[in-house]
Protein backbone atom coordinates (compact mmCIF):
# COMPACT_ATOMS: atom_id res chain seq x y z
CA UNK A 1 0.00 0.00 0.00
CA UNK A 2 1.77 3.28 -1.11
CA UNK A 3 1.45 6.75 1.25
CA UNK A 4 -1.23 9.04 -0.59
CA UNK A 5 -0.34 12.60 -1.01
CA UNK A 6 -3.21 13.44 1.29
CA UNK A 7 -1.33 10.97 4.15
CA UNK A 8 1.90 12.82 3.57
CA UNK A 9 -0.04 16.04 3.87
CA UNK A 10 -1.58 15.04 7.48
CA UNK A 11 1.41 14.08 8.33
CA UNK A 12 3.40 17.61 7.92
CA UNK A 13 0.24 19.43 8.94
CA UNK A 14 0.01 17.86 12.23
CA UNK A 15 3.53 18.84 12.77
CA UNK A 16 3.72 22.19 11.56
CA UNK A 17 0.38 23.00 13.61
CA UNK A 18 2.06 22.02 17.32
CA UNK A 19 4.97 23.30 15.93
CA UNK A 20 3.52 26.88 15.97
CA UNK A 21 1.63 26.92 19.08
CA UNK A 22 2.52 30.15 21.16
CA UNK A 23 5.57 29.02 23.47
CA UNK A 24 2.78 29.65 26.47
CA UNK A 25 0.18 27.24 24.87
CA UNK A 26 1.76 24.35 26.23
CA UNK A 27 -0.07 20.73 25.91
CA UNK A 28 0.57 18.51 29.07
CA UNK A 29 0.32 14.39 28.53
CA UNK A 30 -0.31 11.93 30.65
CA UNK A 31 2.43 8.80 30.38
CA UNK A 32 1.96 5.28 32.09
CA UNK A 33 5.05 3.34 32.36
CA UNK A 34 6.37 0.11 33.56
CA UNK A 35 3.47 -2.04 32.11
CA UNK A 36 4.99 -5.10 34.31
CA UNK A 37 5.78 -3.63 37.25
CA UNK A 38 9.43 -4.35 37.05
CA UNK A 39 11.17 -3.87 40.15
CA UNK A 40 14.87 -4.01 38.33
CA UNK A 41 17.12 -1.22 39.63
CA UNK A 42 17.07 1.67 37.91
CA UNK A 43 14.09 0.68 35.51
CA UNK A 44 12.12 3.35 36.13
CA UNK A 45 14.57 5.67 36.34
CA UNK A 46 15.63 4.86 32.79
CA UNK A 47 11.76 5.79 31.79
CA UNK A 48 12.37 9.27 33.97
CA UNK A 49 15.18 10.15 31.77
CA UNK A 50 13.48 9.46 28.51
CA UNK A 51 10.70 11.45 29.35
CA UNK A 52 13.24 14.39 30.66
CA UNK A 53 14.82 13.64 27.11
CA UNK A 54 11.76 14.57 25.77
CA UNK A 55 10.60 17.52 27.59
CA UNK A 56 13.76 19.52 26.60
CA UNK A 57 13.97 18.85 23.03
CA UNK A 58 11.20 20.84 22.69
CA UNK A 59 8.75 23.05 24.52
CA UNK A 60 5.31 22.46 23.04
CA UNK A 61 4.21 19.42 24.77
CA UNK A 62 5.40 18.38 28.40
CA UNK A 63 5.42 14.68 29.27
CA UNK A 64 4.25 13.68 32.83
CA UNK A 65 4.59 10.21 33.44
CA UNK A 66 3.49 7.74 36.32
CA UNK A 67 3.42 4.10 37.25
CA UNK A 68 0.75 2.05 37.97
CA UNK A 69 1.24 -2.08 37.53
CA UNK A 70 -0.42 -2.42 34.29
CA UNK A 71 -2.93 -5.02 33.72
CA UNK A 72 -5.64 -5.20 31.11
CA UNK A 73 -8.59 -5.01 33.72
CA UNK A 74 -7.00 -1.86 35.32
CA UNK A 75 -6.42 -0.40 31.87
CA UNK A 76 -10.28 -1.20 30.56
CA UNK A 77 -11.94 -0.01 33.47
CA UNK A 78 -9.46 3.59 33.34
CA UNK A 79 -10.72 3.76 29.36
CA UNK A 80 -14.07 3.42 30.45
CA UNK A 81 -13.86 5.84 33.19
CA UNK A 82 -12.22 8.47 30.90
CA UNK A 83 -9.19 8.69 33.05
CA UNK A 84 -6.34 6.75 31.16
CA UNK A 85 -3.36 8.14 30.45
CA UNK A 86 -2.87 9.66 26.82
CA UNK A 87 -0.23 6.88 26.17
CA UNK A 88 0.53 3.49 27.83
CA UNK A 89 3.64 1.31 28.29
CA UNK A 90 1.65 -1.52 27.07
CA UNK A 91 2.17 -5.26 25.72
CA UNK A 92 2.01 -5.26 22.09
CA UNK A 93 1.03 -9.01 21.44
CA UNK A 94 -2.13 -7.58 22.96
CA UNK A 95 -2.63 -4.80 21.04
CA UNK A 96 -4.44 -6.41 18.08
CA UNK A 97 -6.68 -7.42 20.83
CA UNK A 98 -7.63 -4.22 22.49
CA UNK A 99 -7.84 -2.48 19.39
CA UNK A 100 -10.88 -4.93 18.06
CA UNK A 101 -12.36 -4.49 21.06
CA UNK A 102 -12.86 -0.22 20.66
CA UNK A 103 -10.33 0.29 23.12
CA UNK A 104 -7.07 1.69 21.22
CA UNK A 105 -7.19 4.81 19.36
CA UNK A 106 -5.25 4.58 15.66
CA UNK A 107 -2.09 6.41 15.51
CA UNK A 108 -2.56 7.67 11.96
CA UNK A 109 -1.93 9.79 10.01
CA UNK A 110 1.92 9.31 11.48
CA UNK A 111 1.79 5.33 11.11
CA UNK A 112 -0.04 3.57 8.55
CA UNK A 113 0.74 -0.40 7.09
CA UNK A 114 3.70 1.25 4.72
CA UNK A 115 5.66 3.51 7.06
CA UNK A 116 5.14 0.96 9.97
CA UNK A 117 6.71 -2.14 7.81
CA UNK A 118 8.95 0.17 6.51
CA UNK A 119 11.17 2.03 10.14
CA UNK A 120 10.23 -1.63 12.26
CA UNK A 121 10.82 -4.71 11.65
CA UNK A 122 8.20 -6.87 10.17
CA UNK A 123 7.65 -9.13 13.46
CA UNK A 124 7.30 -6.05 15.46
CA UNK A 125 5.14 -4.65 13.00
CA UNK A 126 2.46 -7.28 12.05
CA UNK A 127 2.01 -6.95 16.01
CA UNK A 128 0.12 -3.79 16.10
CA UNK A 129 -1.61 -3.88 12.57
CA UNK A 130 -4.83 -4.63 12.23
CA UNK A 131 -8.10 -3.57 10.03
CA UNK A 132 -6.37 -1.56 7.69
CA UNK A 133 -4.80 1.00 10.60
CA UNK A 134 -2.01 0.45 12.90
CA UNK A 135 -2.98 0.35 16.86
CA UNK A 136 0.42 0.67 18.91
CA UNK A 137 3.89 1.49 18.83
CA UNK A 138 6.26 -1.79 18.55
CA UNK A 139 8.88 -1.27 21.66
CA UNK A 140 11.91 -3.22 22.57
CA UNK A 141 12.46 -6.87 21.38
CA UNK A 142 14.41 -10.45 21.59
CA UNK A 143 15.80 -12.76 19.69
CA UNK A 144 15.65 -16.27 20.33
CA UNK A 145 18.75 -18.50 19.37
CA UNK A 146 20.37 -22.00 20.65
CA UNK A 147 23.29 -21.28 23.74
CA UNK A 148 25.57 -24.20 24.36
CA UNK A 149 28.00 -24.41 26.57
CA UNK A 150 31.54 -24.57 24.61
CA UNK A 151 33.49 -26.88 27.48
CA UNK A 152 31.43 -29.75 27.77
CA UNK A 153 30.93 -29.57 23.69
CA UNK A 154 34.37 -29.91 23.75
CA UNK A 155 34.63 -32.47 26.19
CA UNK A 156 32.74 -34.98 24.38
CA UNK A 157 34.50 -34.14 21.41
CA UNK A 158 31.84 -31.54 19.42
CA UNK A 159 32.47 -28.73 17.15
CA UNK A 160 31.80 -26.13 19.83
CA UNK A 161 32.64 -23.28 17.43
CA UNK A 162 28.81 -23.31 16.06
CA UNK A 163 25.17 -24.44 16.75
CA UNK A 164 24.63 -27.99 14.93
CA UNK A 165 22.74 -26.90 11.61
CA UNK A 166 20.11 -29.75 11.70
CA UNK A 167 17.59 -31.30 13.99
CA UNK A 168 19.93 -34.38 13.86
CA UNK A 169 23.18 -32.62 14.96
CA UNK A 170 20.81 -31.57 17.66
CA UNK A 171 19.93 -34.51 18.58
CA UNK A 172 23.40 -36.03 18.46
CA UNK A 173 24.65 -33.39 20.79
CA UNK A 174 21.78 -34.24 23.55
CA UNK A 175 23.24 -37.67 22.96
CA UNK A 176 27.16 -37.01 23.62
CA UNK A 177 26.23 -34.28 26.22
CA UNK A 178 23.72 -36.21 28.56
CA UNK A 179 25.60 -38.18 31.26
CA UNK A 180 23.44 -41.15 32.93
CA UNK A 181 24.78 -42.65 35.87
CA UNK A 182 24.64 -46.61 36.85
CA UNK A 183 21.75 -45.57 38.96
CA UNK A 184 20.03 -44.53 35.95
CA UNK A 185 19.73 -40.95 36.85
CA UNK A 186 20.45 -38.08 34.57
CA UNK A 187 23.22 -35.87 36.27
CA UNK A 188 23.75 -34.15 33.11
CA UNK A 189 21.23 -33.54 29.95
CA UNK A 190 22.37 -32.57 26.66
CA UNK A 191 19.28 -30.54 25.43
CA UNK A 192 15.79 -31.30 25.48
CA UNK A 193 12.67 -28.95 23.37
CA UNK A 194 10.76 -27.93 26.26
CA UNK A 195 13.34 -26.32 28.36
CA UNK A 196 14.12 -22.50 28.01
CA UNK A 197 12.69 -19.70 25.78
CA UNK A 198 11.70 -21.71 22.39
CA UNK A 199 8.04 -22.66 23.81
CA UNK A 200 5.95 -24.71 21.31
CA UNK A 201 5.32 -21.89 19.11
CA UNK A 202 8.89 -22.14 18.35
CA UNK A 203 9.27 -25.73 17.74
CA UNK A 204 5.28 -25.89 15.55
CA UNK A 205 7.61 -22.73 12.83
CA UNK A 206 10.49 -24.70 12.99
CA UNK A 207 8.70 -27.70 11.34
CA UNK A 208 6.96 -25.60 9.11
CA UNK A 209 3.91 -25.00 10.76
CA UNK A 210 1.89 -21.85 12.01
CA UNK A 211 -0.76 -20.94 15.07
CA UNK A 212 -2.43 -18.21 12.86
CA UNK A 213 -3.42 -17.32 9.73
CA UNK A 214 -3.75 -13.33 9.60
CA UNK A 215 -5.62 -13.50 6.15
CA UNK A 216 -8.27 -15.36 7.49
CA UNK A 217 -7.42 -14.52 11.29
CA UNK A 218 -8.15 -17.66 12.48
CA UNK A 219 -6.34 -19.97 14.80
CA UNK A 220 -4.61 -22.94 12.57
CA UNK A 221 -3.42 -25.29 15.57
CA UNK A 222 -3.83 -28.33 13.71
CA UNK A 223 -1.59 -27.99 11.01
CA UNK A 224 0.14 -31.13 10.44
CA UNK A 225 3.66 -29.60 10.95
CA UNK A 226 2.14 -28.98 14.31
CA UNK A 227 1.09 -32.72 14.83
CA UNK A 228 4.61 -33.53 13.64
CA UNK A 229 6.71 -31.49 15.92
CA UNK A 230 4.66 -32.32 18.96
CA UNK A 231 5.43 -36.00 17.68
CA UNK A 232 8.80 -35.39 17.76
CA UNK A 233 8.54 -33.94 21.20
CA UNK A 234 7.49 -36.83 22.48
CA UNK A 235 10.01 -39.09 20.91
CA UNK A 236 12.42 -36.66 23.63
CA UNK A 237 10.58 -37.48 26.28
CA UNK A 238 10.55 -40.51 25.59
CA UNK A 239 14.69 -40.94 25.25
CA UNK A 240 15.05 -39.02 28.58
CA UNK A 241 12.28 -39.17 31.09
CA UNK A 242 11.95 -36.42 33.32
CA UNK A 243 11.14 -38.89 36.35
CA UNK A 244 15.24 -39.62 36.30
CA UNK A 245 16.30 -36.09 35.94
CA UNK A 246 18.58 -35.11 39.09
CA UNK A 247 20.37 -31.92 37.81
CA UNK A 248 21.58 -29.15 39.94
CA UNK A 249 20.94 -25.63 39.29
CA UNK A 250 22.92 -22.39 39.91
CA UNK A 251 22.13 -18.50 40.49
CA UNK A 252 19.26 -18.74 38.06
CA UNK A 253 15.77 -20.36 37.61
CA UNK A 254 14.43 -23.08 35.40
CA UNK A 255 16.36 -24.14 32.43
CA UNK A 256 18.83 -20.61 33.21
CA UNK A 257 19.88 -22.26 36.65
CA UNK A 258 20.24 -25.83 35.21
CA UNK A 259 22.47 -24.13 32.11
CA UNK A 260 24.87 -21.74 34.26
CA UNK A 261 25.56 -25.04 36.23
CA UNK A 262 26.78 -27.07 33.85
CA UNK A 263 23.70 -29.68 34.32
CA UNK A 264 22.49 -28.63 31.25
CA UNK A 265 24.90 -28.55 28.04
CA UNK A 266 22.55 -26.39 25.59
CA UNK A 267 19.41 -24.43 25.70
CA UNK A 268 17.29 -21.90 23.93
CA UNK A 269 17.48 -18.49 25.32
CA UNK A 270 17.31 -14.95 24.34
CA UNK A 271 19.86 -12.15 23.74
CA UNK A 272 19.02 -10.19 27.10
CA UNK A 273 20.40 -13.54 28.86
CA UNK A 274 23.36 -12.96 28.23
CA UNK A 275 24.05 -9.97 30.69
CA UNK A 276 22.15 -12.79 33.36
CA UNK A 277 24.60 -15.68 32.59
CA UNK A 278 27.23 -13.16 32.82
CA UNK A 279 26.57 -12.22 36.38
CA UNK A 280 25.40 -15.37 37.65
CA UNK A 281 28.59 -17.29 36.55
CA UNK A 282 31.11 -15.41 35.01
CA UNK A 283 33.23 -18.37 33.99
CA UNK A 284 30.81 -19.71 31.40
CA UNK A 285 32.43 -20.27 28.51
CA UNK A 286 29.65 -20.71 25.88
CA UNK A 287 28.26 -19.87 22.71
CA UNK A 288 25.13 -18.28 20.86
CA UNK A 289 23.61 -19.42 17.36
CA UNK A 290 20.88 -20.41 15.41
CA UNK A 291 18.13 -22.92 16.40
CA UNK A 292 18.15 -25.93 13.91
CA UNK A 293 14.98 -26.85 11.89
CA UNK A 294 13.53 -29.45 10.18
CA UNK A 295 13.22 -29.38 6.28
CA UNK A 296 10.73 -27.30 5.26
CA UNK A 297 10.68 -25.40 8.22
CA UNK A 298 12.25 -22.14 9.32
CA UNK A 299 14.10 -20.56 11.93
CA UNK A 300 11.28 -20.53 14.81
CA UNK A 301 12.98 -17.60 16.41
CA UNK A 302 10.68 -15.45 17.56
CA UNK A 303 10.83 -11.72 20.02
CA UNK A 304 8.27 -10.38 22.28
CA UNK A 305 7.99 -6.91 24.05
CA UNK A 306 6.39 -3.98 25.30
CA UNK A 307 5.49 -0.75 23.36
CA UNK A 308 3.43 1.89 23.53
CA UNK A 309 -0.61 2.74 22.42
CA UNK A 310 -2.91 5.87 22.69
CA UNK A 311 -6.59 4.41 24.72
CA UNK A 312 -9.50 4.92 23.27
CA UNK A 313 -10.65 8.71 24.04
CA UNK A 314 -7.37 10.09 25.29
CA UNK A 315 -7.26 13.61 25.67
CA UNK A 316 -4.40 14.70 23.65
CA UNK A 317 -4.31 12.20 20.80
CA UNK A 318 -2.46 14.04 18.30
CA UNK A 319 0.38 14.99 21.11
CA UNK A 320 0.58 11.61 21.89
CA UNK A 321 1.43 10.65 18.50
CA UNK A 322 4.36 13.47 18.43
CA UNK A 323 5.35 11.96 21.33
CA UNK A 324 4.79 8.49 20.35
CA UNK A 325 7.34 9.28 17.35
CA UNK A 326 9.85 10.56 19.28
CA UNK A 327 10.19 7.45 21.40
CA UNK A 328 10.87 5.47 17.97
CA UNK A 329 13.88 6.59 17.70
CA UNK A 330 15.44 8.77 20.39
CA UNK A 331 13.41 7.15 23.14
CA UNK A 332 14.14 3.22 21.94
CA UNK A 333 18.28 4.69 21.96
CA UNK A 334 17.84 5.96 25.50
CA UNK A 335 16.19 2.81 27.00
CA UNK A 336 18.54 0.47 25.19
CA UNK A 337 21.42 2.55 26.50
CA UNK A 338 20.11 2.46 30.02
CA UNK A 339 17.96 -1.00 30.16
CA UNK A 340 19.53 -3.05 27.41
CA UNK A 341 15.91 -3.48 26.12
CA UNK A 342 16.99 -4.46 22.05
CA UNK A 343 14.87 -1.65 19.46
CA UNK A 344 12.19 -2.64 17.12
CA UNK A 345 13.54 0.90 14.91
CA UNK A 346 15.25 -0.59 12.43
CA UNK A 347 17.07 2.40 11.94
CA UNK A 348 18.47 2.46 15.91
CA UNK A 349 18.65 -0.90 15.65
CA UNK A 350 21.36 -2.14 13.21
CA UNK A 351 23.87 0.86 13.94
CA UNK A 352 23.84 -0.98 17.86
CA UNK A 353 24.02 -3.93 16.21
CA UNK A 354 27.46 -2.77 14.03
CA UNK A 355 28.44 -1.11 16.83
CA UNK A 356 29.20 -4.53 19.35
CA UNK A 357 32.38 -6.08 18.85
CA UNK A 358 32.51 -9.35 17.00
CA UNK A 359 33.02 -11.87 19.91
CA UNK A 360 29.70 -10.35 21.58
CA UNK A 361 27.49 -13.41 21.81
CA UNK A 362 24.47 -11.04 21.24
CA UNK A 363 25.95 -10.40 17.87
CA UNK A 364 24.98 -14.19 16.48
CA UNK A 365 21.67 -13.15 17.91
CA UNK A 366 20.98 -10.14 16.45
CA UNK A 367 22.27 -11.21 13.27
CA UNK A 368 18.43 -13.45 13.11
CA UNK A 369 16.32 -10.31 13.95
CA UNK A 370 14.58 -9.82 11.18
CA UNK A 371 13.74 -13.61 10.55
CA UNK A 372 11.75 -13.55 13.92
CA UNK A 373 8.03 -14.89 13.80
CA UNK A 374 5.74 -12.45 14.83
CA UNK A 375 3.39 -12.59 17.48
CA UNK A 376 -0.36 -13.88 16.86
CA UNK A 377 -3.23 -12.00 18.34
CA UNK A 378 -3.89 -13.78 21.80
CA UNK A 379 -0.57 -14.86 22.33
CA UNK A 380 -0.54 -15.04 25.78
CA UNK A 381 -3.84 -17.42 26.49
CA UNK A 382 -2.96 -19.83 23.49
CA UNK A 383 0.87 -20.25 24.22
CA UNK A 384 -0.02 -20.70 27.78
CA UNK A 385 -2.10 -23.49 27.02
CA UNK A 386 0.03 -24.50 24.66
CA UNK A 387 2.82 -25.25 27.14
CA UNK A 388 0.16 -26.58 29.27
CA UNK A 389 -0.56 -28.76 26.51
CA UNK A 390 2.60 -29.94 26.16
CA UNK A 391 3.18 -31.39 29.42
CA UNK A 392 0.06 -33.83 28.60
CA UNK A 393 1.84 -35.13 25.45
CA UNK A 394 5.04 -35.26 26.88
CA UNK A 395 3.54 -37.95 29.67
CA UNK A 396 1.71 -40.00 26.75
CA UNK A 397 -1.72 -38.87 28.26
CA UNK A 398 -2.72 -37.88 24.81
CA UNK A 399 -1.99 -37.63 21.20
CA UNK A 400 -0.98 -34.46 19.69
CA UNK A 401 -3.43 -34.64 17.30
CA UNK A 402 -6.05 -35.12 19.86
CA UNK A 403 -4.64 -32.23 22.17
CA UNK A 404 -4.50 -29.66 18.94
CA UNK A 405 -7.86 -30.23 17.69
CA UNK A 406 -9.62 -29.66 21.45
CA UNK A 407 -7.24 -26.55 21.43
CA UNK A 408 -8.16 -25.38 18.30
CA UNK A 409 -11.97 -25.77 19.08
CA UNK A 410 -11.39 -23.89 21.97
CA UNK A 411 -9.92 -21.25 20.36
CA UNK A 412 -11.99 -20.36 17.46
CA UNK A 413 -14.59 -18.92 18.93
CA UNK A 414 -11.96 -16.18 20.98
CA UNK A 415 -10.40 -15.48 17.33
CA UNK A 416 -14.14 -15.08 16.08
CA UNK A 417 -14.45 -12.35 18.43
CA UNK A 418 -11.17 -10.04 16.92
CA UNK A 419 -13.49 -10.27 13.53
CA UNK A 420 -16.89 -8.26 14.67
Amino acid sequence: MRRSLLQTVSVAALLVVLAAVPAWAVTTIQYQYNWYNNQREGYNEAFEAMIEAFNSSQSDIRVEGFVVSGTDERLITSIAAGIAADVVHFETSSVIDFASRGLLEPLDPVYDYESIERYFFAADAAEVMWNGRVWGLPGYTNVRGLFWNVDILNEVGLDSSKAPETLQGLEELAAKATVVESDGRITRLGFTPWMGGMYPAGWFWAFGGEIYDPETGMPTLTREENIEAWHWVQDWAQRYPEERYDLAAGGLSGANGYFVSGSLAATVAADNTVASYRTAAPDLNFGTGRIPHAPGGRNGTWGGGIGHVIPKGAKHPDEAKIFLRWIATEGQKILYERLGEFPTSMSVAYPIIESLPMDDPRVPLFEMVAERNPRPPLWAPVIRALISAEGTIRRMEDTPRNVLENLQRQYVPEYEKLQR
